[in-house]
């Protein structure tokens, strides 16, 4: 074999091309014989759950509890709205960005 279809058939590739023509022509069984789809949805799950620890453990100090657990105390105030005032300040000045780009 050339490398090509063993690159191919290593990611899947013809699972993938048999899935798509299964939902295209043949009804809902492509949904069950994914794995493609199944380990990036594994994937996007556990960085989902890191990125959340992370981001508690930089607001609240505790990656266990909730932010708004911990909205009483006045330094996790004053982060919640750093971070708040931060990410406008970001959004406005990409909206600024694209809007020159454009023109």
């Amino acid at each position: 074999k050339d490398y090509y279809s063993l690159i191919r058939d290593w990611f899947g590739v013809a699972e993938a091309n048999q899935t798509l023509q299964e939902l295209l022509g043949g009804g809902w069984s492509a949904f069950r014989y994914a794995p493609m789809r199944m380990m990036f949805l594994d994937a996007e799950e556990q960085l989902k759950t890191t990125w959340k620890r992370q981001w508690r453990k930089a607001i609240s100090g505790d990656p266990e509890k909730r932010v708004r657990d911990h909205m009483n105390q006045p330094e996790v105030q004053k982060r919640v709205k750093l971070y708040d005032t931060a990410s406008f300040t970001l959004g406005v000045i990409m909206v600024f960005f694209a809007e020159y780009l454009f023109l």
